[in-house]
């Protein structure tokens, strides 16, 4: 059963209810990032959200697994300006700043190829009306 490190970058708390804002970064994904108006929606999210990008990364030929996970959170940054939990940190987590090897590098690359193809086929897809 794979293991997924959440991030969770917050905004400050709401004046009414005290939920904040929060995006939830699965960095072992890139680009997998729920988020919601509260910790606990965007928590929620997470499972399904890792579950379509898990089953989109296997269509595209990567051999990753699939089913039953678990999520731990390693890390929470909370900013207090408005946009802060919506992707959009002036910071890092400590996980960001640890250099990635070759083999991530060519991971990474080849998840970006696959999806510019996606993308290119859902763009060639459209009428020049849609477009």
């Amino acid at each position: 059963m794979p293991t997924y490190h959440l991030y969770l970058e917050q905004g400050p708390p709401a004046k009414r209810t005290g939920a904040r804002k929060t995006m939830v970064h699965v960095l072992d994904l890139l680009g997998c990032a729920p988020k919601a108006k509260s910790e606990e929606a965007a928590l929620a999210l997470v499972p399904s959200a890792i579950e379509v990008y898990a089953r989109w990364l296997s269509g595209s030929g990567e051999d990753i697994a699939t089913g039953p996970l678990e999520t731990v959170i390693a890390e929470r940054w909370e900013g207090q300006q408005d946009w802060a939990g919506q992707g959009y940190m002036d910071g890092a987590f400590q996980a960001e700043l640890a250099p990635i090897d070759a083999d991530e590098v060519e991971r990474y690359v080849q998840r970006f190829e696959a999806m510019r193809q996606a993308m290119t086929a859902a763009l060639d897809a459209l009428s020049p009306d849609e477009v």
